[in-house]
């Protein structure tokens, strides 16, 4: 599935249907129609080029750029990806050399040559071809070769240098002051203005899948500089949640109904933790944690776009606080709500509560709505 591998399937294809009317003795005359029928040009042209098509797509979707491990990684692949022997252009010059079938051919034979002189030449306009249809944002991106220094990936590559010169002058402590602020969604040495400015030029990939996995590939050099400056912005939250959070979130679950026994839980200490307002809780999730989440029917779930990713039990134990949080308090500072308690009628027996001086028993009605918590006990 190369562009030199298309000009011989070219000339295979147009002859295929004569090869196969040609006599053959071996399989008789009946069977050599039904192999026409079934193998004519037209059908064989179409699943070459869906095949072509798809052989390119998976390639670029097998394309992933190294993770940064650390700055000097960061650095070294920004200064690469910039450079004017960029891998990056490198690759995708090829592929869409490979993928263009209308393009003339960027080495031709001395009777392409020759004819040069008769005839005009094509123009850069792309065909009607399954490779053609799924990669012709990618021709534009790349350009001519008549004209490269106009064509939009030398706009990445400017932006690629502007986030290598940004950051190749961070020390490894500034990276860790780095990796707060952008927790706190700043900016300091904008990477995120950068990946906004790539997502500009990439806006026609998504146009086709094959767009969309090449657009993918061409995020990947700064959004690896991201990921490698919010495992220090996960660090952080890693660190607070141990240290802060989760040693409260232990004391205020001692007693029912978080834990069996005749000792309820510290009211007190609960809203202090979970109040909407200002609980400790609910300041770590808006601050620190709801820029990584969206709802999704009624649940908390990590977006797909984020650059920290969660464990299902760490998602899991935030949605269950959240539904906590808006069954105790909904949007009030302090917990409120109403209930109704009933009791089923019993043969042979009565039975008799009471709740907050309020007595009901299994005879007449045998229900009461009350408000937790309540105004006397």
């Amino acid at each position: 599935f190369t562009r030199s591998g298309y000009e011989l399937m070219k000339t295979a294809i147009s002859e295929a249907e004569q090869k196969l009317s040609e006599d053959d003795w071996v399989m008789g005359e009946s069977a050599k129609k039904d192999v026409a029928q079934a193998t004519d040009a037209a059908r064989l042209e179409d699943r070459y080029f869906r095949d072509y098509a798809d052989h390119w797509r998976n390639f670029i979707k097998g394309v992933d750029v190294k993770a940064y491990k650390n700055k000097t990684d960061a650095a070294a692949a920004l200064q690469s990806f910039s450079s004017a022997n960029s891998p990056m252009k490198i690759l995708l010059r090829e592929v869409a050399k490979n993928t263009n079938l209308s393009a003339p051919l960027e080495n031709p034979g001395w009777i392409d040559w020759l004819m040069s002189f008769f005839e005009s030449k094509k123009t850069g306009d792309t065909g009607g071809t399954q490779p053609e249809k799924e990669f012709r944002p990618l021709f534009a991106f790349v350009g001519s070769s008549d004209k490269p220094d106009a064509a939009p990936i030398e706009k990445y590559q400017s932006e690629i240098g502007k986030a290598f010169n940004d950051f190749s002058t961070v020390s490894e402590d500034r990276m860790k002051k780095i990796a707060e602020q952008m927790a706190n969604e700043e900016d300091p040495i904008r990477i995120v203005a950068r990946e906004k400015a790539v997502g500009n030029l990439l806006a026609g990939f998504s146009e086709t899948p094959s767009g969309q996995e090449t657009a993918a590939l061409l995020q990947k050099p700064i959004g690896n500089l991201k990921s490698l400056l919010g495992a220090g912005a996960k660090q952080q939250l890693a660190k607070i949640w141990a240290e802060q959070i989760l040693p409260e979130a232990a004391d205020v679950q001692k007693g029912y109904p978080f834990e069996d026994g005749q000792a309820e839980v510290d009211l007190t200490k609960l809203t202090a933790f979970l109040n909407p307002t200002d609980g400790k809780f609910s300041k770590f999730y808006d601050d620190k944690l709801s820029r990584y989440f969206e709802e999704s029917n009624g649940r908390l779930r990590v977006k797909e776009t984020s650059e920290l990713q969660f464990s299902d039990d760490f998602v899991e134990y935030i949605n269950g606080a959240i539904e906590l949080r808006k069954a105790l308090f909904g949007t009030n500072p302090t917990p409120k709500f109403e209930y109704e308690f009933a009791l089923r009628p019993v043969r042979d027996g009565l039975i008799e509560v009471t709740i907050d001086g309020q007595k009901i028993t299994s005879e007449g009605t045998g229900s009461m709505k009350g408000t937790f918590p309540a105004g006397s006990s």
